[in-house]
């Protein structure tokens, strides 16, 4: 309590002792006053801000289907881990099926012209351009077949990468287009975003080791490295970016966590690592 009496008699003695001042002056005190107080804790909330970090997804994908359709059936559910090749999702594929059965017979016809007039062509009773045409009729078919088995594959999607589903648009019954119908991101590694000041460029370097300290696991330190290093340092706050993995073993660390990171080098953050546990 007397603390904070003598705090407020000394806030008012400072306003007193303003009033009393010329203009010039005032701004002059007001100056010194911030000089003083203000600027060193801005110092030490930027450079608090720049060893902590938030656990991110390494890639991040969503995923669309290359043609319109209704969902015929659904593998995957959100929080469920995908590998990739893994199948998610089938449209009805009737049409395409139909459409390769009817190419498939177009190319057994066009195969069947073509040897049965073979031996024509041998005795000379066929002329060199119908016989080309009989040749590209089959080139055509067959490659009709491959168009519709690209169509049939088209029909089932799958996971581009290995990860977690965190989305999912659709039902089955549902007509697709071109919006996202899954969003998938990898958890192994995770990534960490980190800004540093710009006096630190040089010392910092893509490979160096780093620890991270999850806020939920305070005892608990992880190992890093620093992948990416901008190369552009930002005039407006004087600092520079850097962006470090952790792997994942297993996705047992969420993204979404708050972190701290400590470098491998004594001039970045000037803290000595303490004894804790570290996690590869």
């Amino acid at each position: 309590m007397k603390k904070n009496t003598k705090k407020s008699l000394r806030i008012i003695f400072i306003f007193d002792f303003l009033d009393g001042l010329s203009g010039i002056s005032k701004k002059l005190c007001l100056f010194v006053i911030f000089w003083f107080t203000a600027l060193p804790t801005w110092g030490n909330d930027l450079n608090d801000a720049q060893l902590s970090c938030l656990l991110e997804p390494s890639n991040r994908v969503k995923i669309s289907s290359q043609v319109a359709g209704i969902v015929k059936e659904i593998k995957a559910n959100r929080g469920d881990r995908v590998k990739k090749g893994q199948l998610l999702l089938m449209l009805e594929d009737g049409v395409a099926r139909t459409t390769l059965d009817m190419a498939k017979a177009k190319l057994e016809y066009a195969s069947t012209q073509l040897d049965r007039n073979e031996e024509i062509v041998l005795k000379g009773y066929m002329s060199d351009a119908q016989h080309h045409e009989f040749i590209v009729n089959k080139e055509l078919a067959r490659l009709a077949v491959k168009e519709a088995e690209e169509l049939l594959k088209q029909q089932a999607i799958y996971s581009p990468i290995t990860g977690v589903v965190v989305k999912r648009n659709v039902s089955v019954g549902e007509y697709v287009g071109i919006d996202p119908l899954f969003e998938i991101v990898s958890l192994d590694p995770l990534y960490a975003e980190v800004v540093l000041r710009a006096k630190e460029y040089g010392a910092i370097d893509t490979g160096m080791k780093t620890f991270l300290q999850l806020v939920a696991q305070p005892d608990t330190r992880y190992s890093g490295k620093i992948t990416i290093v901008d190369p552009i340092i930002d005039a407006a706050s004087g600092t520079f970016g850097v962006r470090v993995e952790m792997p994942n073993p297993g996705e047992k660390v969420p993204a979404g966590v708050n972190c701290q990171v400590q470098f491998a080098h004594d001039s970045v953050n000037g803290s000595s690592l303490t004894k804790q546990t570290v996690r590869h």
